[in-house]
């Protein structure tokens, strides 16, 4: 019978710094998405329908959404303020 050691992966076929970078990877994206959905429901400039519609697409592309939400839908915020 074979003893797993505390630092081998638990798949054997995956180095264990590959599972720590993808922990990792999947928490930085997590964090990614939960302040651009917090900063959508913040946005005071935004119609509540299209609060909805920035939030479902941060959910449905999950890094892809937030980054669009940060591009865009963020900055027009600030090119207001600066307008007027």
């Amino acid at each position: 019978m074979i003893e797993r050691s505390v630092s081998m992966s638990p798949d054997p076929t995956i180095p264990l710094g590959w599972n720590l970078a993808l922990y990792g990877w999947i928490a930085i994206v997590l964090v990614a998405i939960t302040i651009g959905v917090v900063s959508t429901v913040k946005a005071q400039h935004l119609s509540t329908q299209t609060k909805v519609l920035w939030i479902v697409l941060q959910l449905l592309i999950p890094l892809l959404g937030t980054v669009l939400w940060f591009t865009f839908g963020y900055r027009a915020r600030r090119r207001r303020r600066a307008l007027g």
